[in-house]
């Protein structure tokens, strides 16, 4: 059986590069691409050459993904790639246009459906870049949709994107959680007071909702760690200003699974489609208080994990904080509960999805 395994860009070591890396490992002799990769992100994928789209070429061309954006149909059909038994792509724009998708068995595994196209009210970074979804956005869409016919089976990275998957493709899809390197995470001992502080990771953009995580902080007269980078760290410093605030810009692995272990709570404001983030504080022992929308319905289990706040705002988020008692959440507790997301778990799972369409076909 010849197979191939394709992801959308590679920029870091996100969500969407982890589980590429695994399925890599999953499927050690697999013929492995990419439309982009950016230098110095190393992917543990046995040695094995990741195959990129012209897309590649230059930084800048690598670097524009709104601009390009429409090109990455083209990027992919471009591709000179043998024929393939089997090809599996981990998609949130146009990896389903991989040109050998069309003649294999193809199963898709979706982070999302191209948040610019399909849902831009989730992301304000649309606002900046109103040209994909107001004035492209009807023929990329039609691409998006043209590429469903072609897929023979899907899986979602929550229920929530399974969700989207039949709204927008009108196709089933199975739920999948993607892996998280839980084991990385250690909780302080059951006995070990916390010192009553909150937790916020991740970058300073608009939808991740620092400001939210601020504001509710001061709101509730709870001292507050904000711990990422981005371009709105200057107005959040100046937002910050007169609180208990502080800022770690840029944490290295060890600064950050202090910070999950030592939190009280961690501040998980963002619609995301699954999160990782929240997974990394319950596998550290910290309880999350999440947006009840998104993948946080997969990831926080209401009263045992955690607590789901029903609106986004500081509003609510404070008066959750004050009406938290943290003394019900024992940090062995929820790092148990965290291995769920385990990697061998996520292999398991995507082994049987791939075996099982096959033996169907």
């Amino acid at each position: 059986m010849r197979l191939a395994i394709a992801t959308e860009w590679i920029d870091a070591r996100a969500g969407s590069e982890q589980v590429f890396e695994a399925m890599a490992q999953a499927w050690p002799d697999a013929d492995l691409y990419a439309l982009t990769h950016a230098p110095g992100v190393d992917l543990d994928v046995g040695g094995r050459e990741i195959t990129t789209t012209w897309l590649d070429r230059t930084g800048l061309l690598r670097n524009t993904r709104a601009a390009t954006l429409p090109l990455m149909p083209l990027a992919w059909q471009a591709i000179d790639a043998p024929d393939y038994d089997v090809v599996i792509t981990s998609s949130h724009a146009f990896a389903r246009w991989f040109a050998p998708a069309r003649a294999a068995l193809h199963l898709s595994y979706v982070h999302a459906p191209a948040r610019y196209l399909w849902t831009p009210e989730l992301d304000a970074r649309t606002r900046t870049r109103p040209g994909v979804s107001r004035v492209l956005g009807a023929p990329l869409r039609a691409l998006d949709r043209r590429s469903v016919s072609w897929t023979d089976a899907f899986a979602a990275n929550s229920r929530a994107v399974a969700e989207r998957i039949e709204q927008f493709y009108g196709r089933p899809a199975r739920v999948i959680h993607p892996p998280v390197d839980v084991q990385r995470f250690a909780p302080l001992p059951d006995d070990q007071v916390k010192p009553g502080s909150a937790l916020f990771v991740g970058r300073f953009i608009a939808y991740k909702r620092p400001d939210l995580a601020i504001e509710a902080c001061a709101r509730a007269g709870v001292p507050l760690t904000v711990a990422g980078y981005g371009p709105l760290e200057g107005q959040l410093r100046a937002q910050a200003a007169g609180t208990a605030t502080t800022f770690v810009v840029r944490p290295d692995g060890s600064t950050l699974e202090r910070l999950f272990r030592e939190a009280t709570v961690l501040l998980h404001p963002a619609e995301e489609d699954f999160g990782l983030v929240p997974v990394e504080a319950i596998a550290s022992g910290t309880p999350v208080l999440a947006y009840d929308a998104g993948g946080a319905r997969d990831t926080v289990t209401e009263g045992a994990t955690g607590h789901l706040v029903a609106e986004q705002s500081a509003e609510a988020f404070a008066a959750a904080l004050d009406s938290m008692d943290w003394g019900t959440f024992r940090p062995s507790a929820l790092h148990a509960a965290a291995q769920h997301w385990r990697r061998d778990r996520f292999t398991s799972e995507i082994r049987a999805w791939v075996d099982e369409t096959m033996a169907s076909a």
